[in-house]
Parts: structure tokens; sequence; C-alpha cells
């Protein structure tokens, strides 16, 4: 496993890479949302190419910039998480010309696209090693499985995200704390928790600071971060929670007179 992901804390990971969902609120303005997520001193943040490619100056000055590789077809088409169609639209040479620190795909299992996906997974996860960058697999459910219970499908997506051969899995669960320390324990990659559009700030240090009580290295927050009305302010309290340099009530209260604002994009929820 290429180790060099982890730092000697809790990581703290920005999505950025929304853009098949369509011109979310709070991403209008490239360079200005980017400028205040790198204000915050993220960890690493998740962007497709062309972001990179025009903005490499500006991540790699205050971050490490992870790619992502893959990619469906639009909101305009059909909903992401039971595509069609899957596919790998850039390499693992590319990251490296571009200078990426690591790259991302996806694994979405139960669903038409659970082959195409781990086809791709497992042949970027290879090119990795030989290019020594790090993989993150993303580890998601198909939106029409039903038969099945949640924390056994999450924990199934990232188990073979793993046995893929991610470095990192970023898993899309929003399961309560005991059911997030069954995945951590049954996942031998470290594990991040991914974060939606949640409702207030408040409750996004209350989900992160679950996924460090559940075992999670880390967290990877997007819109909860970027339409949270002052990201660098919301990205400060995050850290402190998910690396324990103040405790959650003290991180809430750091943010109390700040609302969240636009939390949810007129296309996804």
């Amino acid at each position: 496993m290429n180790n060099k992901l982890l730092p000697e804390s809790k990581l703290l990971a920005v999505a950025l890479d929304h853009i098949p969902l369509g011109i979310m609120s709070g991403w209008e303005n490239v360079q200005q949302t980017l400028e205040l997520v790198v204000e915050g001193e993220p960890d690493l943040t998740i962007v497709n190419f062309g972001i990179l490619k025009h903005f490499a100056s500006l991540l790699c000055k205050g971050t490490k910039p992870v790619l992502r590789l893959d990619g469906s077809p639009s909101y305009l088409v059909e909903d992401w998480r039971n595509a069609k169609e899957w596919d790998l639209l850039y390499t693992v040479d590319d990251a490296v010309r571009l200078g990426a620190y690591a790259v991302i795909v996806n694994v979405v299992v139960g669903c038409v696209t659970e082959m195409p996906s781990v086809r791709i997974a497992s042949r970027v996860a290879s090119a990795c090693l030989e290019r020594n960058i790090p993989i993150i697999v993303s580890a998601y459910i198909g939106s029409d499985v039903q038969e099945h219970d949640e924390k056994e499908l999450a924990a199934f997506s990232a188990r073979l995200s793993a046995e893929l051969g991610a470095d990192i899995i970023n898993l899309n669960f929003e399961g309560n704390l005991e059911s997030i320390r069954y995945i951590t324990s049954v996942c031998p990659s470290p594990v991040l928790l991914a974060g939606g559009a949640f409702k207030t700030n408040e409750y996004t240090l209350r989900r992160a600071a679950v996924a460090i009580d559940g075992g999670c290295e880390g967290i990877c927050f997007g819109r909860s971060i970027w339409q949270s009305g002052d990201p660098p302010r919301v990205m400060r309290a995050l850290h402190s929670v998910i690396k324990n340099t103040s405790n959650l009530e003290e991180a809430i209260g750091s943010i109390a007179t700040n609302p969240v604002k636009n939390t949810k994009s007129p296309i996804c929820s």
C-alpha cells in the first residue's frame, strides 16, 4: 500500500469534482471558490482535469491535488449512481504530467456499471503501482439496490475497493457510529468518510466527529464546505475536530454565528 497519502494526523479532503451534476451554487466562480478552499488548508483537493490544468499553481500552493480520472454521463442523461456507462477519461500518466499528488476513481456496486468501474479501478491501481502514485477509490452503492442491509452494502463496497488496490477508501455512507466502526474494522485500507450537502455547519462538524470516532482516517466533504457561507472558517473548525486540537462543542461554538447557506443545489440534493 502506498502510504504517502497519510500524514501524522487525520486527513481533511475537499471534493470539487461535481460538474457532471451541473453548475452548483458555491462553485460558479472557480478561482474564487478555489482561493477560499485553499485558504482553509485542506490536506487534499479532488478536482477534474481542466481545473488542475488551469489552476495548478493555486492548488499546489496550499494543498495536494487529487485528479479525478473516470466519469459517467451528466445529470442531463441519467442518475450517475445507476449510470449505464462508466469510462476512464484520463490516465495515471496524465495525472503525473499535471503534478497530481494522487488519483481517484469510483467503484459503484449493484448497478450495470459495477464491472466497468471495477475494471477501471483495477487497471488504475496497477498503473499507480508502476508510477508510485496513490489511488483513492470512492466506494458507492447503486441507487436501486434495496434488498440488502445498507451497512453490509457499504462494508462490501469498501472492502471490494480495498481488495482492488485502493490506498485509501472514500466511503459514501450516511450510517451511524456503530455502522462506521464495523465498516472500518473489515476494511484493510484507511477510510475517509464522504459527506454531501449537510443542512447546517453544526451537523457537518458532528458528522466529522462521528467519522473519527468510527475509526476513519479523515473526511472528504464537498458541498458542505464550499456551500457553507464561509469555507475557511468551517474548514478551520473541521481541522480542529478531526485533528483533536479542540473538542467538538468548542468547534461548533466557533462557527455558531455562521449559518449555512446554499445547502442544496437546484440540480443535486
